[in-house]
């Protein structure tokens, strides 16, 4: 996950579900007839309800680039805006994101909104670059954030690894490495095991006869440990 800050408000980039965000409202990647029958509109509509497509295509069709706002359905967040970031032909520019882009904002802070969660706009059904999406998003974000809004949390949410790291390059960073697992501190030496000491001999029955004293056994000195040669017998 990466974070900005933006004269006060925060912009994040993170991988995970666009239909779990527990924010005011999302915003839909929708064509300019906001029908949702592919990408991420229609898994707003599947998650959310068949409420939120009809509501949407009442308003329709909008200029392309157009974005309007209707229910969540059954969605943790309080609105869907769709933001009309392709055509009917699913075909996207760099100028219909950017408008898209704005268009989306302005819907969230004309209705005093505070948190919004955006898809990567234009790149999944469209196939637009994710790094230049992501350029042209975040561009657009500065300008509305410095403009005045009433958003304090603007999030960009992605699932596939290829759209965020494109996006990480547009936010200026590589993706981080995760972190290194620490190497485990080894064990130190286990103590030596000491023999136990021998237990003292038991003290003797006084009742027991005295027991015959044992021979002592031939220790011997330096003089026994070198051979001798064998005397001469007497002479008679």
């Amino acid at each position: 996950m990466l974070e900005h800050e933006i004269d006060g408000v925060i912009v994040r980039l993170q991988k995970g579900d666009l239909t779990q965000q527990d924010v005011d409202a999302i915003v839909s990647d929708s064509n300019n007839a906001l029908w949702m029958g592919s990408g991420v509109a229609a898994a707003i509509k599947r998650k959310g309800g068949e409420i939120i497509e009809a509501e949407a295509v009442e308003q329709g069709p909008i200029q392309p680039g157009d974005a309007v706002i209707g229910t969540a359905g059954r969605l943790r967040s309080r609105y869907v805006i769709h933001a009309a970031a392709m055509d009917t032909k699913l075909e996207t520019t760099g100028e219909m994101i950017a408008a898209a882009t704005r268009s989306a904002l302005s819907r969230a802070s004309e209705r005093g909104l505070q948190s919004i969660a955006l898809p990567a706009l234009g790149v999944g059904t469209s196939k637009f670059p994710p790094e230049d999406a992501g350029q042209v998003m975040l561009q657009e974000i500065g300008y509305h954030v410095q403009a005045g809004t009433t958003l304090r949390h603007i999030t960009i949410s992605v699932m596939s690894e290829q759209v965020y790291k494109g996006f990480c390059k547009a936010f200026g960073v590589e993706e981080a490495e995760p972190p290194k697992p620490e190497p485990a501190e080894s064990a130190p030496p286990a103590e030596p095991v000491l023999p136990a000491e021998p237990a003292p001999p038991a003290a003797p029955d006084p009742s027991d006869p005295p027991a015959a004293p044992e021979a002592a056994a031939d220790v011997p000195d330096e003089d026994d440990a070198v051979s001798e040669e064998a005397e001469p017998a007497e002479e008679t």
